[in-house]
């Protein structure tokens, strides 16, 4: 039942034709309905699936919990974690706006690093330093979780992972369910740090995020198609 964890699996707009075209053929089965939400909200589907997903692969937290990063993952996360009653979130980033997001999202701290220790942590960023943070900053017996990829490496000393029975665990992408219950939940989501753009100006966007000059408020950046509407 994790088809999102097949070894031949077919993504669309990776594997498939899709993601930039005007309209695509997918299979019945990847259709989920969007009820209310707005266009803005749908879009953000994606993300609080992965959130929902990797929040479930550690145990309901007890303590503080931290997440390094606050992208359109980071912050997706901490709208999860809230959502479920997690009291004490801390929320890190080196962009001060995008702190300021996760304030107004309900993050009890925030900081450009994780000061003190956590039950839970999860590194949204995937740079090698922050998936070493994550694993230091967890308290014996608890559990860090890796979500971004951003790096291909992952180095970090054994003893403190062993010596403390912490628990590394991997999350990527969603189930099926998960999937559908984002749907429902995206209809309470603050979307202010969603930037719509028009289709044509997706190619200047790309670049200016490669180039390090993209606007850190527009933590989640939507390409509208041109007459694309609701119905």
């Amino acid at each position: 039942g994790r088809m999102h964890l097949c070894e031949h699996r077919l993504v669309l707009g990776v594997h498939r034709a899709g993601a930039f075209a005007e309209t695509i053929s997918v299979p019945t089965s990847n259709l989920v309905s969007a009820g209310t939400a707005s266009l803005a909200q749908a879009a953000m589907v994606d993300p609080i699936a992965t959130a929902l997903h990797a929040f479930r692969l550690a145990p309901f937290p007890q303590g503080p919990v931290a997440v390094l990063g606050a992208g359109a993952i980071g912050l997706s996360t901490l709208f999860v974690l809230k959502h479920f009653g997690v009291v004490d979130v801390t929320v890190t980033d080196i962009a001060d706006v995008r702190l300021e997001l996760a304030a107004r999202g309900g993050a009890n701290r925030v900081g450009k690093s994780a000061e003190g220790i956590y039950d839970v942590v999860y590194d949204t960023a995937g740079t090698v330093a922050t998936r070493r943070d994550a694993m230091l900053k967890t308290r014996a017996g608890g559990t860090a979780v890796l979500i971004g990829l951003h790096s291909a490496e992952l180095s970090m000393p054994a003893g403190p992972l062993i010596g403390g029975e912490r628990t590394l665990r991997g999350s990527f992408g969603y189930t099926d369910a998960e999937f559908v219950e984002a749907a429902a939940l995206v209809t309470a989501l603050d979307t202010s740090w969603v930037h719509t753009i028009k289709f044509g100006d997706a190619e200047e966007s790309f670049n200016a995020l490669l180039q390090g000059r993209s606007d850190p408020s527009h933590v989640k950046i939507q390409m509208q198609m041109p007459g694309l509407a609701r119905h």
